[in-house]
C-alpha cells in the first residue's frame, strides 16, 4: 500500500465512514444501503425524520413527521448500529458484542 500496511486506526476510520452512512430502509424490507450524504444531516435522539425508499421516483427520501416551515430544522436519529460502533453508546448494549 502506498502509506504502509493499515492500522487499526485506519481500519476503525474506514468502518466509521461505512457505518454513518449506513441507512436501513423501511420502505425496502429493511433493505441496507450505503448513503453517502446521510452523515451531512443534523441529528437528533428525539427526531421523527427517517430516511427511507421512495419507489415512486426510485430514491432515497427523507420523511418528516409534520410540515416543516422554510428554514426550520427537521433532524434526523443517528441508528443503533452507528451510535454502538462510533462507541456513543456504552458497549454493554451493543448487539453485535452479545452474540
Amino acid at each position: 500500500m502506498p502509506g504502509g500496511p493499515l492500522t487499526e486506526q485506519d481500519l476503525r476510520w474506514g468502518f466509521s465512514m461505512l457505518l454513518s452512512r449506513l441507512i436501513r430502509l423501511p420502505g425496502k424490507q429493511d433493505l441496507e444501503a450505503c448513503v453517502p450524504w446521510a452523515d451531512l444531516l443534523n441529528h437528533s435522539p428525539s427526531a421523527d425524520c427517517f430516511l427511507d425508499w421512495d419507489s415512486s421516483s426510485s430514491s432515497v427520501v427523507l420523511r418528516t413527521d409534520r410540515t416543516y416551515q422554510p428554514g426550520e430544522q427537521a433532524n434526523t436519529a443517528l441508528s443503533h448500529m452507528v451510535l454502538c460502533h462510533c462507541g456513543l453508546i456504552s458497549s454493554g448494549c451493543c448487539m453485535a458484542e452479545k452474540r
